[in-house]
């Protein structure tokens, strides 16, 4: 699947957004929304400027390996490796890998 990322966009919030749906919806994270929105307060009809990242995270889970983690994504474990700048093919529970999206 082929996703086309905005380099940047404006979003009006919406009743019951907070920054962890913001952050899921919009595959960005809170530092992002934070630098880039000086004075957020995130009420209703708030407009704001949200740059989406061209990857999603992944944290591994007790028993995820390089090659679970590769083929869950479909992308190889060369690719992966290379994309998080490993320097082994060891994880650790609650690491986060970086998933490169298609542009």
């Amino acid at each position: 699947m082929k996703i086309k990322l905005a380099s940047e966009f404006y979003y009006r919030v919406e009743d019951g957004d907070n920054i962890k749906s913001l952050c899921k919806k919009f595959n960005t994270n809170e530092s992002d929304i934070l630098r880039n929105n000086k004075d957020l307060d995130l009420y209703q009809g708030e407009i704001i400027k949200i740059y989406p990242n061209d990857y999603q995270s992944h944290f591994v889970k007790p028993t995820e390996t390089i090659e679970v983690i590769a083929k869950e994504y479909n992308i190889s474990k060369e690719k992966l490796i290379r994309d998080n700048d490993l320097k082994s093919t060891r994880l650790f529970i609650g690491q986060r890998l970086k998933i490169y999206l298609d542009k």
